[in-house]
């Protein structure tokens, strides 16, 4: 596996694990009243993830040697 596959496999492992925290939450926050900012701050990491990932590829692209 390349460094730019791994890289990539590993934003969107860290974006699946955000939205995953955010809807644990949402559910713990129904019984226990938790705070509504971990989950906007938990689905606001993973847009910013997910919005990263067509900049590193059009990035990547030019590099050849990884």
């Amino acid at each position: 596996m390349s460094l730019k596959s791994f890289h990539l496999v590993f934003i969107l492992a860290a974006a699946l694990l955000a939205c995953g925290f955010g809807i644990w939450n949402l559910r713990v926050a129904s019984v226990t009243g938790a705070h509504p900012v971990a989950v906007a701050v938990s689905f606001g990491v993973a847009a910013a993830l997910l919005a990263y990932v067509p900049f590193f590829v059009r990035n990547m692209l030019a590099v050849s040697y990884l």
